[in-house]
């Protein structure tokens, strides 16, 4: 190998092993998850398989001997699961596609394998949505509850707050277990999202390290051309028509398909505000500033981004004159 080839192979088992060490930390495993699957898409586009396999073997052991570490056996069967659905299969899978030079959309399709296994996971996980969930919030209540006792001033506020002191905390606690059972309804949704942010990601990642070191890795268009296509209409369509007419079921169902695409036409009209922005050649500080008030705006300021994103889809408002069939997020 030459020193180049040395140094990739190296890099790209760091990331994976860091991955595998760190799958256990929720954000932590999300940002070492990233460099891991380039490091993979990158080895098996230069490397080959056999060194792929091997970086790839490296991070599942890892993973099963800090599971193991952590709570034996059940959690390093877990910690497996969990390294090869977010990094392995993904980079593997992005990496074959890459060394056959196959197009960025079927690239990142093939990335979202495991995604069909996060639905299967999310119906079996709506049969028992009940269960978990009620175990969820009997265990929140009974940690504020214990909270509120050793804190008389939390209670003081929360008199303040809803009034009579006999009923503050029964109206606390329906609005706090209102706002649990809907999160964790959605919580399908959001995972699919992240996983799909995940990959995109780490194909760009691997795109800008790659000609350096003379690898043909898929580009995707840059950021500010990126737009939805027509055909996320459909899911949202169909997810508002659940939503309405579905019963229980329905409303599970049509509320993660909406957080899904909700949030990709969000992550459209940000682009389409870069874009603007890179038209008009803003100053940093400027963009920064704007999306920090976007940031701060929270679910209104993703509202906003997911409808203009939604609109951009159908009226094509920018002025770049970019290839539509690659310039889409299909």
């Amino acid at each position: 190998m030459s020193s180049k080839e040395t140094k990739l192979l190296l890099w790209s088992g760091a990331a994976a092993g860091g991955s595998g060490i760190l799958w256990s930390f929720p954000i932590l495993n999300v940002a070492s998850a990233i460099p891991a699957i380039a490091g993979l898409i990158l080895v098996v586009s230069r490397l080959g398989y056999l060194r792929a396999f091997l970086v790839s073997l490296a991070a599942l052991f890892l993973a099963v001997m800090v599971g193991y570490a952590i709570k034996g056996i059940e959690l390093a069967v877990f910690g497996a699961i969990v390294i090869s659905m977010l990094v392995i299969i993904p980079g593997l899978a992005m990496g074959i596609a890459a060394r056959s030079f196959s197009a960025p959309l079927k690239t990142v399709l093939l990335g979202c394998i495991p995604i069909l296994l996060i639905i299967a996971m999310s119906l079996i996980f709506y049969s028992n949505l009940d269960s978990i969930t009620t175990d969820i919030v009997r265990n929140f209540n009974a940690t504020m509850t214990t909270y509120f006792d050793d804190n008389p001033g939390m209670s003081a506020i929360l008199t303040q707050r809803y009034g009579v002191e006999a009923d503050a905390r029964v109206k606390f606690f329906e609005e706090m277990d209102s706002f649990l059972k809907f999160i964790i309804s959605i919580l399908p949704g959001f995972m699919m999202f992240g996983f799909m942010a995940i990959i995109l990601i780490g194909l760009m990642l691997a795109g800008k390290i790659a000609p350096p070191l003379g690898i043909m890795v898929p580009q995707l268009r840059p950021f500010y051309l990126w737009n939805a296509s027509e055909w996320w209409l459909l899911p949202t369509v169909i997810g508002l028509t659940l939503i309405l007419f579905g019963g229980d079921p329905g409303k599970y169902l049509g509320s993660n398909t909406l957080v899904v695409t909700g949030h990709v036409y969000a992550f459209c009209g940000l682009s389409y505000i870069e874009s603007f922005f890179h038209r008009i050649s803003a100053p940093m500080l400027i963009r920064i500033a704007v999306y920090i008030l976007l940031l701060l705006g929270s679910l209104p300021g993703l509202i906003f981004l997911a409808i203009f994103g939604l609109l951009d889809s159908r009226f094509k408002f920018r002025r770049e004159n970019a290839d539509p069939g690659e310039n889409n997020i299909e």
